[in-house]
């Protein structure tokens, strides 16, 4: 009887690495292809349908690749961001595969361009000097995601409405601009 035992015992060994192989092979590319891509793009640049999501686009992953740890790619991952379009993926990937895409995230590179945010923070300076505001970090800031969130078309009007305002007018304001935007998204989803 002992003999039965010890051949099943070896038997379990030879058999466990060939199943720990195959979670090994795991392709987290291809995972995040079929589950991440259509908002977050192919290449963790954010596709042109992640850009449009409201009421926040997806995130890129190449910017945010090394500096979100795993623990929180995993939450995100797992439950959803509550109010925005990333649905809790624990209902169709389970926790080896949200590792297996967490490690292809992992793999991406990012190299911010700093050029473009010079440009930036520079057109959104020169906005926020409309409404004396020119020296506010925070209003500047507020300005750049205005601009990624509304546009910058959209932006560039209400800041013009603005600025015809007189200098002593209550209403040559940021939180005028801000009010003006969001009008404005208000009749472009009617």
């Amino acid at each position: 009887m002992r003999i039965k035992q010890w051949i099943g015992v070896l038997a379990a060994l030879a058999i466990s690495p060939m199943a720990a192989s195959a979670t090994d092979t795991l392709d987290g590319k291809a995972l995040y292809e079929a589950n991440c891509a259509m908002c977050h793009g192919v290449t963790g640049e954010v596709s042109d349908f992640g850009k449009s999501l409201k009421p926040f686009p997806a995130r890129n992953h190449r910017a945010i690749a090394k500096l979100i740890s795993r623990d929180e790619m995993r939450r995100i991952i797992t439950y959803g961001v509550e109010g925005t379009a990333m649905t809790p993926k624990k209902y169709t990937l389970d926790a080896l595969e949200i590792e297996a895409v967490i490690d292809y995230i992992k793999t991406f590179d990012y190299k911010p361009n700093l050029a473009n945010g010079k440009k930036r923070f520079e057109e959104a300076e020169r906005y926020a000097g409309i409404v004396f505001k020119g020296n506010d970090i925070q209003v500047i800031e507020d300005i750049i995601k205005k601009i990624d969130e509304y546009g910058a078309g959209m932006v560039d009007e209400a800041f013009k409405v603005v600025s015809i305002k007189s200098i002593d007018n209550p209403k040559r304001s940021y939180k005028y601009v801000v009010g003006v935007l969001q009008t404005k998204a208000r009749e472009a989803d009617k």
